[in-house]
């Protein structure tokens, strides 16, 4: 909301006593950002701004075929004022002319002059033709007429739409009642046909993490996104009678630790362990303690799998990727560093920094619960007995039977000529090299190896601290109520 003189709100509000439409506790939610228009399609609409405490102001009624609201530059004349409708402003409007909305009040505005457009100026247009104008130092918000959900570009929300302009693009945000927020969030987070105490634990968990980081975008003009970046949300597309029951059953209920709202963060699956916060938040946090998820029955699995040429490409300064090692954490099994081993250097990333790392080819990893392997037939990359393996050395293919070293090619190797072997195990192996060659034969399994391949194979999916939602599904289906479950993934807390 911009900052509008005091004494038309009060007006504004005074005449409009009693028509608010919103409840006592709204969240605003980012539903488009940086556009340049939006589509309400077809029907009436009541228009207006926020009054304040998220508050909607009705200021008159509009209605078309093909309703959009597009960001509007300008300047105009106005040709008459005090109108009490939009009716009442378009009766008089000739070619070139608009009714006009300017805090509060309808006027007229014609094209041209010395009325410059503010910064929450937008036009409202019907089948492309203008038909009203919005430049208030409020940004304009709109509802569809009656108890209908309001339509934006093809998904419909309940509560108000409001085009928030920023500089040249606009940023939509959907001003709704928390709990009808989360009749949205819970079908969009966990699947409804799961057990009812699940989603009742998903419930609370999704309120408490609303209450606690709301306001965290509030340089865009909205409390919380609607992708899992926050909580994930998609209007009244998923909304479900069994989710919708479950956000009633809890209904103000949210999570405690030593009498504050916990940070209650949550994700989809551990693959066995979930994490502590230091290893993804870089703080420890008393109530996010990593526990064995042994309740969790289904977890992800995937494999991702990265040449050293990309991964070269991902790095600077450490020359050609030679290899990459990983450490993990034995109790958890998840991967808290690894390092890039270079011609040149070393390249060394932590904690959750990993899982973006990979994004450059085929997205962030989907959790840090993996394995590294070498090559295109699974094997590991832990080298030990007389297993013969691949690395890549001084710019050529080498393959090392252990106690024993030759090129790929069959090419003797030179006394002191020196190979690296990196594995995830962190060891790092130096020889001089024995002169003895390789035979021509190939194993089956030499015959699928890519020596040139990393391959990342894991379990789970999130960051991993919290609540695991398929962990939670699994503690439901063993007879475990909602708050058992909150309080076995969030350490010594409460619910209330």
């Amino acid at each position: 909301m911009r900052t509008i003189k005091i004494i038309i709100t009060s007006v504004i509000i005074a005449v409009y006593m009693g028509i608010s439409v919103y409840a006592e506790d709204i969240v605003r939610i980012g539903i488009k950002d940086n556009v340049q228009e939006a589509g309400f399609g077809k029907g009436a609409f009541e228009v207006g701004y926020d009054g304040g405490n998220k508050e909607f102001v009705k200021c008159g009624e509009i209605s078309g075929d093909d309703i959009e609201v597009k960001i509007l530059n300008g300047s105009f004349t106005e040709i008459g004022s005090g109108y009490d409708s939009y009716d009442k402003a378009a009766q008089i409007c000739n070619e070139n002319e608009y009714p006009a909305i300017v805090n509060g009040k309808w006027c007229v505005y014609s094209m041209g002059g010395d009325v410059k457009t503010t910064d929450c100026a937008v036009g409202v247009y019907d089948g492309g033709v203008l038909i009203m104008i919005a430049n208030s130092d409020d940004d304009l918000q709109m509802k569809r007429k009656g108890n209908n959900f309001t339509e934006v570009d093809g998904v419909q929300y309940r509560g108000v739409i409001e085009t928030y302009r920023n500089g040249e693009v606009m940023n939509i945000i959907n001003f709704i009642d928390v709990e009808e927020y989360l009749y949205g969030v819970l079908p969009s987070e966990m699947t409804s046909s799961w057990d009812k105490e699940a989603l009742k634990a998903q419930a609370v968990a999704a309120r408490t993490y609303r209450m606690k980081n709301s306001g965290i975008h509030d340089q865009s003009g909205y409390d919380l996104c609607c992708t899992t970046h926050c909580q994930a949300y998609k209007g009244v597309e998923l909304e479900d009678e069994k989710s919708t029951q479950a956000v009633d059953d809890t209904k103000g209920e949210m999570i405690y630790y030593q009498g504050e709202l916990i940070n209650a963060m949550y994700f989809s699956s551990s693959g066995g362990y979930t994490a502590n916060s230091e290893d993804v938040l870089g703080s420890e946090v008393p109530y996010l303690r990593g526990v064995e998820d042994k309740y969790e029955k289904e977890s992800k699995e995937w494999e991702r799998k990265f040449t050293l040429s990309q991964l070269t490409q991902m790095t600077s300064g450490i020359g050609n990727v030679m290899g990459l090692l990983a450490k993990t954490d034995e109790k958890t099994g998840r991967v808290n560093e690894i390092t890039l081993v270079g011609m040149n250097g070393d390249k060394t990333i932590k904690n959750e920094q990993i899982r973006t790392f990979f994004s450059s080819f085929g997205g962030m990893l989907e959790s840090r619960n993996f394995t590294v392997n070498i090559g295109g037939n699974g094997g590991s990359d832990k080298y030990d007995g007389d297993e013969a393996v691949f690395v890549i050395g001084d710019g050529s293919k080498k393959s090392i039977d252990i106690g024993k070293l030759y090129l790929e090619n069959g090419e003797k190797i030179q006394n002191g000529e020196e190979i690296k072997i990196v594995g995830s195990s962190g060891e790092i192996y130096i020889s001089a090299g024995s002169g003895k060659e390789k035979k021509n034969e190939k194993t089956a399994d030499e015959s699928n190896f890519s020596p040139d391949v990393i391959i990342l194979k894991g379990r789970g999916a999130g960051h991993g601290i919290g609540m695991s939602q398929y962990g939670a599904k699994g503690m439901a289906e063993s007879g475990y109520d909602y708050k058992e479950i909150l309080k076995y993934y969030y350490t010594g807390v409460e619910v209330r």
